[in-house]
């Protein structure tokens, strides 16, 4: 899956969140491959590794089983991209915000052998944006709930905006793995089942909102519908995430709230995670983490 930014202006990940006000537009295509979830990555350190080697490993392969890849590796990215590899000094800082704000607060509502279970198993860091033909901006890709490969870490600044813009597109990501493995209820279609399209970069945002989606991208079809209001429920600070539904039109918002309910539901009797518990951790994750790097 791949999330794109409209438009032809590129910019650095912490300025995109405060131009768009609601957050980023995304664009997102499930590659259905089948999910090992049970395949251990875990490997004995070498003798020789350095210290942000050994970082990842301590923090991410051998609690998470989870292997994070910094050095090129052109056979884990797409070809015929001018594509660069990230910082050394920024990868540390990256994964330190996704284990502080994506992965421990699964874990604190869960457990950690869900997270386990779950979580990809190789996360990649691309220094660089990724460009797209179309004129989009691909920020992250996640292969068949195995992989997530995430773009222009070299940006990485411990500011809110690119803190949360990261969290959305991390958020998106494992919503397509969740649904994958157990999805969500029926009803989430029939909210608003004559709104989805494949245009929807055709039609503004607050048409998507008037008909109760969370973005313009959401109305592509049910399953980034659904990735896009979990990623704005625990990206967004519940007041932002407000202000965005007080611009929609009355049957709009009532629409929006539907599906916020459904997917509550969903975390609740499917995985056993109370949601409002998961977006209260997720947001004191990002608050603290913002706080304890300003």
């Amino acid at each position: 899956a791949s999330h794109n930014f409209l438009g032809q202006t590129f910019l650095p990940l912490f300025l995109i969140l405060l131009l768009l006000g609601s957050g980023c537009l995304l664009g997102c295509t499930i590659r259905q491959e089948p999910i090992d979830k049970d395949r251990s990555v875990l490997t004995l350190p070498p003798s020789d590794l350095n210290e942000t080697d050994k970082w990842l490993y301590d923090h991410f392969t051998a609690p998470y089983n989870v292997t994070i890849k910094y050095r090129w590796d052109q056979s884990e990215l797409p070809n015929a991209k001018n594509l660069t590899p990230p910082h050394v000094e920024k990868v540390v800082p990256m994964a330190d915000l996704l284990r502080k704000c994506w992965f421990e607060p699964y874990q604190a509502v869960s457990s950690i052998t869900v997270v386990r279970q779950y979580a990809p198993k190789t996360i990649v860091f691309v220094g660089s944006p990724h460009l797209n033909e179309d004129g989009t901006q691909t920020l992250g890709v996640a292969e068949g709930g195995n992989k997530v490969v995430l773009y222009e870490v070299n940006e990485y600044a411990p500011t809110e905006g690119y803190i949360r813009v990261v969290m959305k597109i991390m958020h998106h990501e494992f919503g397509h793995i969740l649904h994958q493995n157990v999805l969500y209820p029926v009803e989430l279609r029939n909210v608003t089942p004559s709104g989805y399209t494949g245009e929807w970069f055709n039609f503004s945002m607050n048409e998507a909102l008037n008909l109760g989606f969370i973005s313009q991208y959401a109305r592509k079809n049910t399953d980034e519908d659904f990735c896009e209001m979990l990623s704005h429920l625990l990206a967004l600070p519940t007041e932002d995430y407000d202000r965005l539904l007080d611009q929609a039109s009355t049957s709009g918002r009532a629409r929006l709230r539907e599906k916020e309910s459904i997917i509550a539901s969903y975390f609740d009797t499917s995985w056993n995670m109370n949601f409002e518990r998961l977006r209260a951790t997720t947001q004191s994750a990002v608050s603290g983490f913002i706080y304890q790097n300003r």
